[in-house]
């Protein structure tokens, strides 16, 4: 398989599945097709999964299916530190910057495209996204055979305290919509400050913190610049309140599909939690932020150089 037929692949299979929604399911819910209606009753029964750690299937993520995708852009993962994370730890990986629609994190920490077991043995890793995500028959499917959990608190918090043989890793894109809507080929804007949620859960189930930076990952849309209306922000406001992603313009292969760019995700060193602090102080957090902030510029200038040539970006920490 060539690495373009695998993105192709890959990106129609998705377009099939969003358009059976409204094309063939609902209109057969509608009839009150036997089949339509017990999906909808496994639906409601199985709805609360996203927030219990889902329920990946580790030979979907193993497929190597997913090296082709990767290898399309190419995507590559790289760890920093010469020995494997602890498996006797568990790990919120912070990531930056999200971009579009996150495409090289996502792939290179839910997906084994860039071997991530082998880099990271061990470890089971789960990427927390927006509950909306998870309203949409099927896809949510597809998204919970891959690890995806809702980036609600108690959903964190269940992975992180649940027992288990591996340690368990929390990705999180940090900047979230926010970020998402200040992504620039021009400077890397990493919104961190106002973020302490998942520095309390970190030092609440003493998991240790590790920076991660996708450089690449603002070059695979084509942003479009719209004026700063009022209307315009209200509107844009409404739609991230309601669907839990930006409304940006944007375009890339047809229009949704992302470009064919490198995209280098580099995994940092993490900042160990070693005591459980169930109340951390407001002076706690603000101790570890700023240890995660320096983590951060530290990984950034280490790796600027060797990666895309975003050296010329500024890094903009809000």
């Amino acid at each position: 398989m060539s690495p373009t037929f695998a993105y192709w692949l890959h990106y129609s299979f998705y377009t099939i599945v969003i358009i059976t929604i409204p094309v063939f399911y609902l209109p057969l819910l509608l009839q009150l097709n036997p089949l339509a209606i017990a999906y909808l009753i496994w639906y409601i029964y199985d709805f609360p999964t996203c927030d219990r750690g889902s329920r990946p299937w580790p030979w979907l993520r193993s497929l190597g299916f997913w090296s082709y995708f990767t290898d399309y852009f190419p995507i590559r993962l790289i760890r920093t530190t010469a020995l494997p994370l602890s498996a006797d730890r568990n790990y919120i990986f912070a990531c930056h910057p999200h971009g579009i629609f996150s495409i090289a994190t996502v792939h290179s920490l839910t997906t084994d495209g860039q071997q991530f077991s082998r880099l990271f043995p061990g470890l089971d890793s789960h990427m927390v996204t927006v509950s909306q995500q998870f309203w949409l028959p099927f896809y949510r499917e597809i998204l919970l055979a891959l690890g995806y959990c809702s980036a609600k608190a108690q959903s964190i918090e269940y992975i992180l305290k649940r027992k288990k043989s591996n340690g368990q890793v929390v990705a999180i894109m940090i900047g979230g919509t926010r970020e998402a809507m200040e992504c620039s080929p021009q400077q890397l804007v990493m919104i961190v400050k106002k973020r302490r949620g998942f520095l309390r859960l970190a030092l609440k189930n003493r998991a240790s913190i590790v920076p991660v930076i996708s450089f690449g990952e603002n070059d695979l849309y084509h942003n479009v610049d719209m004026p700063n209306w009022p209307w315009i922000e209200s509107v844009q406001e409404t739609i991230k309140s309601l669907l839990g992603f930006p409304f940006k313009l944007f375009y890339g292969n047809c229009l949704l599909f992302p470009l064919r760019k490198p995209v280098w995700t580099i995994v940092g060193e993490p900042i160990l939690i070693d005591e459980e602090i169930c109340q951390p102080t407001e002076q706690d957090i603000d101790h570890l932020q700023k240890q995660y902030i320096e983590a951060l510029r530290r990984l950034y200038e280490q790796y600027k150089h060797q990666c895309n040539g975003d050296c010329h970006i500024q890094l903009v920490i809000k």
